[in-house]
């Protein structure tokens, strides 16, 4: 359990959490109509997870699959962005308050749902969860100089892991992470759709170049590797390399949850069978819910996948083969040492 707190939050006491609610649910006061009030006071609840990480490695699909868990009640969009950017958007209890009113619907559902008698539990006992997927909170910090015990630092001293963990110490965090090669191209194409630029392989290959060239050159300038993986003024939305630095993001959320807490996941395995089934138990016993009947698994798992690429992005083709040769190069280190706090994720075996 990690000694240090952000000063910012001092003179902010946490919330007392219920101990009839699975999930982080406190009463506090009114807010908005649409609450579920408790003795004339409002129902607020926490995520009591959150996937963390990473971007284009099959989050959507995670996601969308959670949403058919019977214990787990999701009435919100993903990407809330609160870690990572709404928070630097106004004062904190202002953007606390709207945060909290995101989980608005799926506290009522929380309420609603209770445990048989015999659960072992104080009755009545509510057994739901709720939760939140910000993919870019594991590595994207907009505004970390703001942070009090960030100044004059040349890279965060405290994280987004830091405010989650004042939000919810017990808080569960999940990680999908990808072949880094291939996530990538993949974040390359993708973000075309936004941003506009051509894309082909051989613009790829010299945007891969260009992003390589700025990682060196600031490791040169005698700043770590963690410094530059979270300066995000060093490359462009076409080659985020530092994304596929997954180590060091997730030993940051390690060293302030502990190994307990953290479930990083391999996309690869989440694309079908034979693992799929294998790795969702997985998910489910980390959350401490009951696995997917037969039944469930065959409805969620026969359904095809979401957000995948469009046509035009097909027609686009695979990178080329020395660019991957070179992205190999690049991430082998960064690979190794995933492997060494991850023993059963080896993305240079592959």
């Amino acid at each position: 359990m990690p000694k240090r707190q952000l000063k910012e939050y001092n003179q902010r006491e946490r919330p007392k959490f219920l101990t009839n609610y699975k999930n982080p649910c406190y009463l506090g006061r009114r807010m908005t109509n649409n609450e579920s009030l408790v003795e004339g006071r409002a129902l607020h609840c926490l995520p009591y997870f959150i996937v963390a990480g990473f971007p284009k490695s099959g989050t959507t699909d995670l996601w969308a699959r959670l949403f058919n868990h019977a214990e787990i009640h999701i009435k919100h969009g993903k990407e809330p962005r609160f870690f990572n950017i709404g928070r630097f958007t106004a004062p904190f209890e202002r953007v606390m308050v709207q945060y909290i009113r995101m989980f608005a619907r799926s506290t009522i559902e929380l309420q609603t749902l209770v445990a048989p008698l015999d659960c072992g539990h104080e009755f009545p006992y509510h057994h739901g969860i709720t939760g939140e997927a910000t993919v870019d909170a594991s590595f994207d910090i907009k505004d970390w100089r703001q942070v009090p015990g960030n100044e004059n630092c040349s890279e965060p001293a405290f994280t987004n892991a830091d405010v989650a963990y004042h939000l919810n110490p017990n808080m569960k965090i999940i990680f999908v992470v990808r072949n880094p090669v291939d996530r990538a191209y993949s974040d390359y194409i993708y973000e075309a759709r936004f941003l506009r630029y051509p894309t082909n392989p051989q613009l790829f290959h010299a945007a891969v170049i260009d992003a390589m060239r700025n990682h060196t050159d600031c490791w040169r300038h005698h700043h770590s590797v963690r410094a530059c993986a979270y300066n995000n003024t060093i490359e462009s939305m076409k080659v985020r390399l530092r994304v596929g630095m997954y180590h060091i993001f997730i030993q940051d959320w390690i060293d302030v949850f502990s190994s307990d807490n953290i479930l990083v996941i391999k996309a690869e395995d989440t694309m079908g069978p034979p693992k799929i089934a294998d790795v969702y138990n997985r998910i489910f016993s980390f959350l401490s819910v009951r696995p997917f009947t037969r039944m469930e698994e065959m409805e969620v798992f026969q359904r095809g996948p979401v957000n995948v690429r469009s046509k035009h992005e097909r027609n686009i083709g695979e990178m080329l083969p020395e660019t991957r040769k070179m992205l190999e190069s690049f991430y082998r280190p960064f690979n190794e040492a995933l492997r060494k706090l991850i023993p059963e994720i080896d993305y240079n075996a592959i």
